[in-house]
């Protein structure tokens, strides 16, 4: 059967010798000859054959294709503020001059985009010693200053003595007290600290100052150089000269940072960053809505919303950093009440301040240890919005709203002060006595022996007598 259809096949096929391929009429002669299941079946395999070569051919160019950003092209940013101290020893104070700092500067360590700390100048993580007091860096080859100069452990020394000096005026300076800092060699450092501080890694992702440029500068002119805002970094970013732009009353506009070509990683994609400056969020909106500016750094939830209603991408990032209500008992009798404070942490809505407050965008901590980045276990007390609790609490305490006007008061009784009616003498007992030596053993000077007998003898007088 199968012969005799293979047959009827190069009969059809026999006129087409002169032709280098058949006419289409003649593919069509093809399946005439092949029964309603046969034409079915070969239907099915052409299709798993072109299928086949589809996938294969699909395979063959992800398998062998690298997909990796082009290098060059232009970003434009627009930014609340405006930078004073593009200088990492200052930068915490300003917004706009920490996140300057960060393109142009780098530290020891780093922040990964895990919200993780990893070597950056440090060739790996460092060498922990004596229960965590000790901390041994050594630097990675090859580490230059963005105008060609050599990096050395002797930049890193100048910038915590600085910092530590309180002339210089660092809000660093508490962080780095008492952290002793020896140079090994010109790529080894050792820091001391007194005692065990699991956090100290994330201290080290301090930037640091050329020793070079600002060695020369007293600290009382630190505030006025230069180079605060025509910094020499090693970061990826270089400060492009000339580039600083300001207007008729002094106020920075725009400013530009290029690839530094001496960094020590990866080099930037874009040839060019440029920062525009802005005083409010309403002319902010209005660049980005010109087409003057191509993102923004940060901006309100609500102005956020707004402009993700006219097509803007969003894009949130966590950072390592958290707000709260810091309460001083020293400074307010009401607050010395620990009940107070307990009251106070139930009785707070989180959840409606992050709804309400940051629109959604944030999340609720419950201890100033980030677990995420410090690796500290989670806090053995979180107190859930609870109000009925609060003000329980606060009703056991003796805070109570008696007049109902909202607002609680707590009597406080006063202790009666202490009347004797007869002269108390030698021999003296009763409980005019008693009343008597507990004042006494108030003040373990006046009555060391703080005796509660009842009975005036020897011991008694003499603290009468000290009194």
């Amino acid at each position: 059967m199968i012969f005799e259809k293979l047959k009827k096949i190069a009969l059809i096929f026999r006129s087409w010798k002169k032709r280098p391929l058949p006419a289409f009429y003649q593919w069509r002669q093809f399946f005439k000859v092949l029964k309603r299941g046969e034409k079915i079946a070969f239907s099915i395999f052409a299709f798993l054959a072109l299928s086949s070569a589809i996938f294969l051919t699909v395979n063959f160019y992800f398998q062998n294709t690298e997909i990796s950003p082009a290098k060059g092209g232009a970003y434009i940013e627009g930014i609340i503020g405006q930078p004073r101290l593009i200088n990492p020893i200052y930068a915490q104070a300003n917004d706009v001059d920490r996140d300057l700092v960060e393109l142009l500067f780098t530290g020891l360590m780093k922040y990964n985009f895990k919200g993780g700390i990893v070597p950056d100048l440090a060739e790996e993580y460092p060498k922990i010693e004596d229960g965590g007091r000790v901390y041994e860096f050594y630097l990675k080859e090859n580490l230059f200053w963005s105008d060609g100069k050599e990096f050395s452990v002797d930049d890193i020394i100048y910038t915590i003595e600085i910092i530590q000096d309180p002339d210089y005026q660092s809000p660093l300076r508490a962080s780095l007290l008492g952290v002793e800092v020896e140079r090994i060699s010109n790529q080894g450092i050792r820091f001391k600290l007194k005692n065990p501080y699991p956090s100290f890694l994330e201290t080290l992702t301090l930037k640091i100052l050329p020793k070079h440029i600002w060695q020369e500068i007293p600290p009382q002119n630190f505030h006025l150089a230069v180079f605060n805002l025509e910094p020499v970094g090693n970061g990826p970013f270089q400060f492009k000269k000339k580039s600083l732009t300001k207007d008729k009353l002094g106020h920075i506009k725009s400013l530009k940072l290029i690839p530094n070509p001496n960094y020590h990683g990866q080099l930037p994609f874009l040839s060019k960053i440029s920062f525009y400056f802005f005083e409010t969020e309403k002319d902010l909106i209005k660049a980005w809505q010109k087409k003057e500016i191509k993102g923004i750094l940060t901006i309100s939830p609500k102005n956020s919303e707004i402009l993700k209603k006219e097509g803007a991408k969003i894009y949130q990032l966590s950072f390592p950093r958290y707000f709260d209500v810091s309460f001083n008992p020293g400074k307010s009798k009401i607050l010395a009440e620990k009940e107070v404070r307990v009251a106070l942490n139930y009785g707070t809505n989180k959840e409606e301040i992050v709804r309400e407050v940051l629109a959604g965008q944030g999340k609720i901590v419950h201890s100033p240890f980030l677990s995420e980045i410090s690796g500290f276990p989670p806090p053995s007390k979180i107190y859930q919005f609870d109000l009925e609790k609060g003000k329980e609490i606060l009703e056991k305490a003796g805070w109570q709203d008696l007049d109902q006007d909202g607002q609680r008061e707590k009597i406080i009784k006063k202790e009666v002060e202490i009347l004797f009616k007869r002269d108390l003498k030698l021999g003296a007992k009763g409980e005019e006595v008693r009343k008597l030596q507990t004042c006494l053993a108030k003040d373990p000077e006046v009555y060391p022996e703080g005796e509660i007998t009842g009975y005036f003898g020897a011991k008694t007088k003499r603290a009468v007598i000290r009194f």
